[in-house]
């Protein structure tokens, strides 16, 4: 190995194994089978993180970044299952107006935002009562 390669970071197992077993219909999991799940998760996160950069680099960058994840995940067939997990790139004010047709209609998407300080101070005395 050369001074310029990174070494991997290996998938830790014991968090593999925690998320398998997360599976109620999971009752034991194989030491083997584990290992086999991180090498699979290992080879996933190489693949994707390839696919970015190849994104990437048809922009002209070299660094990659959440913009590259999510246009792999909307745009590359095989990877479209991602997608689910990480959105398209969108501007704030865009979520924020899906947030305030949300409030106005009650059938947009729930995005969280923090509340302000006269409504935080109105619940707490509200409970107080």
């Amino acid at each position: 190995m050369n001074s310029n390669t990174i070494e991997p970071e290996k998938i830790p197992l014991a968090n593999v194994k925690r998320v398998m077993k997360e599976d109620p219909e999971v009752v034991a999991v194989s030491n083997t089978a584990v290992e086999y799940m991180a090498s699979s998760v290992q080879l996933f996160i190489h693949h994707f993180t390839e696919q970015a950069l190849l994104a990437a680099r048809a922009e002209g960058r070299e660094r990659i970044g959440y913009a590259d994840f999510a246009k792999v995940a909307q745009e590359n067939r095989e990877m479209q299952f991602v997608g689910r997990i990480i959105p398209k790139q969108q501007p704030f004010k865009d979520i924020f107006a899906q947030r305030v047709a949300a409030d106005f209609h009650d059938d947009g998407p729930s995005i969280p935002f923090p509340r302000k300080e006269e409504e935080i101070e109105a619940d707490e005395e509200d409970l107080s009562d």
